[in-house]
């Protein structure tokens, strides 16, 4: 399994009437750091969730990845 993977933005990841004209890419890494970043902060401190989201995703297909390949 690598670090890096395609993310497709979801402005346009449910746009179903044109297709994606970019792609970025994400990094386990990253997203494992900032998921355990978002744990430890104090439960009052302001929050853009969906950033925080964004990177819980990318653990999720990080786990996801090495399953689908056993198949």
């Amino acid at each position: 399994m690598g670090n890096d993977y395609w993310s497709v933005p979801t402005d346009v990841a449910f746009d179903m009437l044109s297709a994606p004209d970019e792609l970025t890419v994400g990094q386990l890494v990253d997203d494992v750091e900032s998921v355990r970043e978002f744990v430890e902060r104090p439960i009052d401190e302001p929050t853009a969730i969906w950033h925080e989201l964004a990177h819980i995703v990318g653990v999720l297909r990080g786990i996801e990845e090495p399953d689908r390949r056993s198949i």
